[in-house]
């Protein structure tokens, strides 16, 4: 929709010329499929420039999800079964978790949860087990500019929260 975004990157070649040529901006129907997106020529600028720092916020990202561990957070694994996830999420398992939103966001804190099963409902009714385990994720502030201290901070409140 409008205002979203998303980074696709690939290491195959062939996948990265193949999506090229969907997301052919001056021709995006020429193939007789597209991905329906369009750029104006400064969103292509930022998000060239954006590309150039991505192997550095991934691993100011990795840092922040290893200050969360050893301020005493359980952050959830990013690999599994040879796959490997990016760090752009910082995910735990909360027993209130609309209570610890809440009361990071008192703080001026944003965290989210990250999937919400209401979007699959028919998802949420043959499985209810994964339904609980969904619904109790909460991801944690990730982004780049965060410092140790704004890291301790948000884990001294989830370690509070959690506690009670």
């Amino acid at each position: 929709g409008m205002g979203s975004g998303a980074i696709l990157y690939c290491r195959d070649k062939l996948d990265r010329d193949f999506i090229r040529n969907l997301i052919d901006l001056n021709n995006p129907f020429k193939n007789g499929i597209s991905l329906n997106m369009r750029m104006m020529g400064i969103n292509c600028i930022y998000a060239k420039s954006e590309l150039n720092f991505l192997k550095e916020k991934n691993k100011k990202r990795a840092w922040i999800r290893k200050k969360y561990i050893q301020y005493g957070l359980t952050i959830l694994r990013q690999s599994e079964n040879n796959v490997k996830q990016g760090n752009y999420r910082a995910i735990i398992k909360s027993k209130n978790p609309k209570r610890l939103i809440s009361s990071l966001k008192s703080n001026n804190i944003n965290a989210i949860q990250p999937y919400l099963f209401n979007e699959l409902p028919s998802i949420a009714k043959e499985h209810k087990n994964t339904s609980e385990i969904v619904n109790s994720l909460v991801s944690l502030p990730c982004h780049p500019n965060l410092t140790k201290e704004d890291l301790k901070r948000i884990s001294d409140i989830v370690k509070k929260i959690e506690i009670l």
